[in-house]
């Protein structure tokens, strides 16, 4: 098969990010659940017309029948080589196009007239399973795709085919929650892609990229920043500053700048991001999307809610047409209108998108989904802001039973639940409630946080200012010193926050 019929380059971003609320007690915070705004990249190998390239002492192994997934494409009928090709760059068109599932059933229709062929090829095999495995890489379909980079391992026919391969598995991984094994597999794609290629090759920009992504959702920003940057590096050099390779760099840059709360550098890397997809992919493409609603993210959290509204609404309207009313993505993007307007103070379309959100989640992935628990988490909120505590109260226990079959008892989506229930039982006139639940927040926090961190001065402050409404000043006192002293350290004397604490320990003693 000719050279044009194989895969080109696309990127296909993870799925969005999701508001996550901390609800306000003086003091408004916002958590995140789900952290996946880096870019899984869908990548053909390289070498020759078939995307191989020898290499000395390693022979292909015996082949093996496809995996099941694919068999629901063969054909009775005998194609030429000419029509395999031309099915097969309709599935690549369709997937550059960000139509994956479309691209999935085309690609099976290849994959069933060549394996109706007299003669089989070993090379074209593997075309075949690192394009279902791309194909399932950006429908999230983690176990296939991994199933699918498994069996390119075992008849990969050249080292890019394994850099492929490991690749994938460490995107599929990533995205399940298995960090160390994501980077594990990154790591050896880069090290076998410095080996082969060299170190300024594009392959290894992706293994550095890749690897940034998985940083970014451990929380190490600034390694993530520096992965990233290595790898805009390189496509630079390499690609020219419109490649969409350097869109995805930009993009996962300006995830870990949000992340450190940078919120000015993040949007200035999304922008760019944008830019790019914009003019290669054009309006409707999901990577576009993912784009909109991390501006979004980014400007609701840098105080521009009008402006969070707009992006959210684009990418709505981009994942309504191109993955129907009924996509997750769909509902992520109804939920992070919700927190916009939550932002906006607009109460009731707040409820209205989260209520939106809930419905698409519990058809979608079931009542005991963590996204489900988001959901309710953010509609309490919601509810608590708007004066309707019985409700809020009623959402944050859904919310805490789903967490407590699903996470640890230390996850600090557990913590955040228990800081919501407790400023909802003391807005309620709760005291003795809301003390309990703060304290079990304050816990996992003492647990799981840095000594200095702000969300533990949060935590402080809110049982110390509890005990003092019920005139218990020693421990108001114990609390409200501990608050202020992390404030002091990390915001300084002038510090708004500081300064309200110090005034309620003056009043107490």
């Amino acid at each position: 098969m000719p050279t044009s019929a194989l895969p080109t380059k696309n990127e296909v971003p993870n799925p969005p990010e999701l508001d996550r609320w901390r609800d306000e007690h003086s003091i408004t915070r916002m958590k995140k659940l789900l952290v996946a705004l880096g870019v899984a990249l869908l990548l053909g190998g390289c070498g020759d017309k078939h995307g191989h390239s020898d290499r000395k002492g390693n022979e292909p192994k015996e082949s093996k029948r496809v995996s099941e997934p694919i068999k629901a494409g063969i054909v009775a009928e005998k194609f030429s080589d000419e029509e395999i090709e031309k099915m097969a760059a309709e599935a690549n068109t369709l997937l550059e196009e960000g139509k994956h599932a479309r691209a999935q059933v085309k690609m099976s229709e290849a994959y069933g007239a060549f394996n109706n062929r007299a003669e089989k090829d070993e090379a074209m095999l593997v075309f075949f399973l690192k394009s279902f495995c791309k194909t399932s890489d950006a429908l999230q379909e983690n176990d296939k795709a991994i199933q699918y980079a498994e069996e390119v391992l075992a008849h990969a026919l050249s080292d890019e085919d394994r850099i492929f391969a490991y690749g994938k598995i460490g995107s599929a991984n990533s995205r399940k929650g298995e960090y160390d094994k994501a980077v594990a597999n990154h790591e050896k794609a880069l090290e076998l892609g410095m080996e082969t290629l060299g170190s300024e090759h594009n392959e290894v920009a992706l293994s550095y990229h890749n690897i940034g992504s998985v940083c970014l959702k451990k929380g190490e920003y600034d390694t993530a920043i520096a992965y990233h940057e290595q790898a805009v590096r390189i496509w630079l050099e390499a690609l020219g500053p419109d490649h969409p390779r350097i869109a995805s760099a930009y993009h996962g840059t300006g995830a870990a700048y949000a992340g450190k709360g940078a919120f000015g550098r993040a949007i200035a890397n999304y922008d760019a991001a944008l830019e790019i997809w914009l003019k290669k992919f054009g309006a409707h493409h999901p990577d576009v999307a993912t784009c909109c609603n991390n501006l979004g993210l980014a400007h609701d959290n840098d105080e521009d809610h009008a402006k969070a509204i707009e992006y959210h609404e684009k990418a709505l309207a981009i994942r309504l047409k191109t993955q129907g009313a009924e996509h997750p993505e769909v509902a992520a993007s109804y939920n992070n209108l919700g927190s916009a307007h939550d932002n906006n103070e607009e109460y009731d379309k707040a409820i209205d998108y989260h209520g939106k959100a809930l419905a698409i989640w519990l058809k979608a992935v079931g009542p005991e989904h963590p996204s489900v628990a988001t959901t309710y988490n953010n509609g309490a909120g919601a509810y608590s802001r708007k004066g309707d505590y019985e409700k809020a109260v009623n959402y944050y226990e859904k919310c805490l039973a789903i967490e407590l079959k699903t996470l640890g008892t230390t996850h600090p989506d557990l913590a955040t639940t228990y800081n919501n229930l407790g400023s909802a039982y003391e807005k309620k006139g709760v005291p003795d409630k809301a003390i309990g639940y703060y304290e079990k927040c304050l816990a996992i926090e003492l647990k799981t946080l840095p000594p200095d961190h702000p969300d533990l001065a949060d935590s402080h402050y809110n049982v110390g200012k509890t005990y003092a409404k019920k005139a218990k000043k020693a421990k108001a006192l114990e609390h409200l010193e501990r608050a202020k002293d992390i404030w002091f350290k990390k915001r300084g004397p002038e510090d708004p926050y500081v300064k309200n604490a110090q005034a309620m320990i003056d009043g107490l003693k």
